[in-house]
């Protein structure tokens, strides 16, 4: 994790760099939740029954968080967030409809 801060020019000690590496830990560790384990908007499919998540070759035990996050990402990463991305929605609406 250091090394992408360093990377991106922020600095790794502090207060940022010990919260990315605890993070960092704690997504590793396995968890309750089945997760899709490389989330994108491709992989979700609209049917007349719903939604159907496609592509399941990553799927792990795991933090929620992961797949929120790799969503967030492949949507967000070029965008201004306050922007909706590719018609799925603002990514504070996302986040809310998440919780």
């Amino acid at each position: 994790m250091a090394s992408w801060l360093d990377e991106a020019g922020l600095a790794t000690a502090g207060v940022l760099g010990e919260r990315c590496s605890e993070l960092g830990q704690r997504l590793l560790e396995p968890g309750s939740c089945l997760l899709m384990g490389d989330l994108w908007p491709p992989s979700v499919l609209v049917t007349r029954q719903g939604l159907r998540i496609i592509d399941w070759e990553f799927a792990h035990w795991g933090d929620p968080h992961e797949d929120v996050g790799w969503f967030c990402a492949k949507c967000w990463r070029f965008a201004n967030p306050d922007l909706e991305a590719g018609g799925i929605a603002q990514r504070s609406a996302l986040l809310e409809g998440y919780r």
